[in-house]
Parts: C-alpha cells; structure tokens; sequence
C-alpha cells in the first residue's frame, strides 16, 4: 500500500484496503465460511483453550515448531497416510481385527509391562507348554502369519 505512514487510515489507505478485499472477496468469503464452521463445532475456543494454557515463552517456540521443515513434511507424510489407513479400514475383516485388538489394549499392554518387568526363563520345555495353549498357538500363528506379510510388503518398498 501507498498510505502516508504518518496518516494510518487516510482515505487512500482505507480505499487501497477496500479495493484488496473487494478482488479477493470470494476467497475471504470462503475463509470466513471456515472460521464460522471452526466456531460452530468448537474448534476455535479448544485452540484459545490450548494456547492460553502454554506460557507466553513458549509460544514462540510453538509456533518456529509448527512452521518448521520437519513439521510440515511430516504433515504432508501423514494426509498420504490417511487414504490408505481408510482403504485399509473398508476391509472388514481388518477393520474387525483393529477392533478386537484395540478393545483389548489394556489388557494387552497390562501384560506386556508386567512380562517386560518380571522376565521369566524361556527354556525349551516352557515353550513347548505354551505351544500347547490354544490361545498362545493362535496368536504365535498370527504372529507368524503377519510377520512373513510384513515382510514381504517391505522388501518392495522403494522397487
């Protein structure tokens, strides 16, 4: 703009203001769109909510944070996740897995904390006891089952 800097808000500055938003008028119609839609469902007063709860010195690094190279490349890896975590999810039967293990998360990571903090000798005979287990053969067989795909779908990465 060229406004005399002594006179903010001269008519010329004012007019040059109006005659930017008047070309751009369509996209911040849009942009207000967005914010009314972010108000209605909360979005903006979580956002207030948060920020008012990190200390003012913290701000700044937040924001170098999320205007960071890194930030913004892990940004742009993860939406080219999100078409293939909602192909995956329209597939019943592993929709129907991803449910049963995360119903049983706690569970699961109560007994993995409780093996990782009490170790008990895997000998020979121990496994054999526990191949004789229903519940253990079938998740060894799963394991072993997704372990042989796994590795198959990583060695063509990057073919």
């Amino acid at each position: 703009m060229t406004g005399n800097d002594e006179n903010n808000g001269s008519p010329d500055t004012i007019e040059e203001l109006l005659i930017l938003l008047m070309k751009e008028k369509d996209q911040i119609a849009g942009l207000a769109t967005i914010f009314k839609d972010l108000v209605e469902a909360g979005t903006i007063q979580t956002m207030l909510e948060l920020i008012g709860k990190v200390s003012p010195s913290n701000i700044e690094y937040l924001a170098k944070m999320l205007g960071s190279y890194n930030m913004k490349v892990g940004l742009y890896k993860t939406l080219n996740l999100i078409p293939a975590i909602f192909s995956a999810l329209s597939d019943e039967g592993t929709s129907d897995v991803i449910k049963a293990i995360a119903f049983e998360s706690d569970t699961i990571s109560e007994k993995m904390i409780d093996g990782a903090k009490n170790p008990q000798k895997l000998t020979l005979l121990h496994l054999l006891a526990l191949g004789k287990d229903p519940d253990f053969a079938a998740g060894a067989t799963a394991m072993i089952n997704m372990l042989s795909t796994i590795g198959k779908a990583i060695s063509r990465v990057r073919e």
